[in-house]
């Protein structure tokens, strides 16, 4: 496991450059993938089908288009697919869906900012499906 989180942290040091987004996909086999996007979204769910069951994944959000936390498309793909983890980053946060419930970050009191509007949204949507969601400040990223 220790390995596994030492190569995700290697992808996102170098991901958080990117044009695209992009995602770094570990399979419940051990395999290793790369996927490429669009500027807006990364798709490994059609790239990889149903070798996506059960993985871990991480991907970049550009800076210019983040919201700070996931997508709602980042939340289906989590559920849909069962994955165990799934990561995402931009150049100010690192923000992780997990199978634990207790893993769950408390809501902001400044929740209607921009920078914690979807955070916020994250943490309600989470508690719903009963999974766990947190969210960090990203030390590799530049912190426009």
């Amino acid at each position: 496991q220790e390995e596994i989180r030492k190569e995700l942290q290697i992808y996102e040091e170098n991901a958080i450059n990117e044009d695209i987004e992009t995602a770094y996909v570990i399979t419940t086999d051990g395999e290793v993938y790369k996927c490429f996007g669009t500027g807006r979204r990364v798709f490994p769910d059609y790239d990889l089908g149903d070798k996506l069951y059960g993985a871990m994944v991480s991907h970049n959000h550009l800076p210019d288009l983040s919201e700070y936390s996931f997508s709602d498309n980042d939340l289906m793909l989590f559920m849909e697919y069962n994955l165990e983890v799934l990561r995402g980053f931009d150049n100010k946060y690192i923000y992780e869906f997990t199978r634990n419930p207790k893993n769950l970050d408390m809501q902001p009191p400044d929740w209607m900012n921009f920078e914690n509007y979807q955070h916020a949204a994250m943490i309600d949507k989470a508690r719903k499906h009963g999974i766990g969601y947190r969210r960090r400040k990203n030390d590799q990223g530049t912190g426009k």
